[in-house]
């Protein structure tokens, strides 16, 4: 019986060191070196490619943001900003989500350029939030930490062994790093994005203070301190055209009043610092009213992600410390004003 249980013992062991050399070897999540170009890359799972890409890419520039940034065409993007870029997103992901993965960037690269395309997480997100919990030893330098990687069967088993077959089968690599994810598959138009809207739950009414507190604590931690610590990188912060039936559910749900502060406060304390640039393109009515656009009362096609992009680069929709505030209450009054019975019918 002894010998049996060395017996179990030792085959237990080799799986684990053949598991790890296996892990090694390929390197799945490209924690040591850039996916083998012999490999088709099969992983979706942001929260885990994410961090090997930033460490082992070859950029100058980074997009990051949600699934609003997720359609941005990086082979474009690069042409417009004329620099070597990457994209890290995170679906759903909070402004520490953004952070942690800058924080990876800024540790293995000199960046000149972040272009950072915000969402509402910003506001009613508390500043420690992630969108689920990161594998944080794919995050940090610790090599100890390896062993979380290495020794893994899921990771041999979800990316390595994947990678392997999925390159067998001759299947391509998705489109997942550079171009469009879900832009010329989903369907769009405002049949869609109206059946969204009575499908989606009331929103939970919040204050004007609660989103003070949010806002302020996510730019404090989250932002600001990001700005700081690198003055050398221009930082491009935008905030994206969202549909009318988006605004129509702000305004139903109370917290129209609440969103259009938190816009107009980050935007005027990220323009008190010198290395930030904000653009604005949620005033942009002939996107926001045209529901061809969009998919649901948020999601765009990617034709608007490469418009932002360009338009960034070219400087068009900036604001300024004297224009920011004008301008995003020029769109709240607008809206105030709006009949929403036009767009609902």
């Amino acid at each position: 019986m002894k010998k049996w249980w060395i017996a179990v013992l030792c085959a237990a062991l080799c799986l684990i060191l053949g598991a790890g050399a296996v892990n090694f070897l390929i390197d799945p999540l490209m924690q040591y070196r850039p996916l083998h170009p012999a490999l088709t890359f099969v992983a979706f799972d942001y929260d885990y490619i994410n961090p090997g890409l930033a460490k082992n890419s070859e950029y100058d520039g980074v997009l990051v943001g949600t699934s609003l940034a997720e359609n941005t065409d990086m082979d474009k993007c690069e042409t417009f900003f004329g620099e070597k870029m990457i994209k890290l997103i995170y679906p759903g992901g909070t402004s520490r989500n953004n952070r942690e993965i800058l924080d990876v960037a800024f540790r293995t690269h000199t960046l000149k350029t972040v272009i950072w395309v915000m969402d509402d997480t910003l506001y009613f997100n508390e500043s420690g939030d992630l969108s689920h919990e990161l594998p944080m030893y794919l995050y940090d330098d610790f090599l100890p930490n390896d062993v979380n990687y290495l020794l893994n069967l899921s990771v041999l088993y979800n990316y390595s062994f994947k990678d392997v077959f999925n390159s067998l089968r001759g299947l391509s690599t998705p489109a997942l790093l550079r171009g469009d994810i879900w832009g010329h598959s989903d369907a769009f138009g405002k049949d869609v994005v109206l059946r969204g809207l009575r499908d989606s739950p009331q929103a939970e009414k919040r204050d004007v203070q609660y989103y003070q507190q949010h806002v302020r604590d996510n730019l404090e931690h989250n932002v600001l301190a990001l700005l700081k610590a690198h003055p050398e990188t221009e930082f491009y912060f935008c905030f994206p055209p969202k549909s009318i039936v988006y605004w129509y559910s702000a305004e139903h749900d109370g917290v129209i009043d609440a969103k259009f502060y938190s816009m107009e406060y980050v935007a005027n304390v990220l323009l008190r610092q010198t290395n930030a640039r904000v653009f604005f393109f949620a005033d942009r009515m002939e996107w926001t009213t045209d529901l061809s656009l969009y998919k649901d009362s948020i999601h765009f096609k990617p034709e608007i992600n490469d418009r932002m992009s360009q338009e960034m680069a070219q400087g068009s929709g900036e604001l300024t410390a004297q224009t920011a505030s004008e301008t995003i209450r020029v769109l709240h009054d607008a809206l105030k004003e709006t009949d929403y019975s036009e767009y609902l019918n």
